[in-house]
């Protein structure tokens, strides 16, 4: 069973370092060590001995941003690699689903003026909120902006023809 290990930690650092760099790092380097005992090893990035460091994410941001990835994998020895639970793609699945409404609403309330825009092409029809603790926290949240079709005024936006 050992010798299981060492071609599934090869390959999971592999596809991992691809996805990496793909993605968000530049020149990412994975590694995958067996631990000593041979029942479990460890991927991660840039690692040294057993402990991976960090590398730097491709980003715009003024400040560097780091990323520092580190997998377990464990030997089970009278079975072998562990096979996955039945329901796992559809935890998978919810998990990402969440993230993106998630990512969805911040970036509304981030832009607001673009999502009433798209919304009305989309043909919907965007009323602002009338109470003002509604208006207030909408303006301390995306800032007045007055020149975005009624955003942060209180008007709703004109029809489109």
């Amino acid at each position: 069973m050992r010798n299981g290990l060492a071609p599934q930690t090869r390959q999971f650092a592999e596809d991992l370092q691809i996805l990496l760099g793909r993605t968000v790092c530049d020149f990412v380097k994975i590694d995958g060590r067996i631990l000593p005992g041979g029942t479990q090893a460890i991927v991660g990035t840039n690692l040294s001995d057993f402990t991976s460091r960090p590398i730097r994410l491709r980003s715009s941001a003024e400040t560097p941003v780091w990323i520092d990835v580190s997998a377990y994998l464990m030997l089970d020895p009278d079975e072998g690699l562990a096979d996955p639970k039945a329901d796992w793609r559809d935890v998978l699945d919810g998990s990402r689903r969440e993230y993106r409404l998630k990512q969805i609403r911040a970036a509304v309330r981030r832009h607001p003026g673009t999502a009433i825009r798209e919304l009305e092409r989309l043909g919907y029809a965007v009323a602002h909120p009338r109470d003002s603790r509604s208006r207030a926290l909408i303006l301390r949240l995306v800032g007045r902006v007055p020149t975005q079709r009624g955003v942060g005024t209180g008007k709703t936006a004109p029809e489109r023809g």
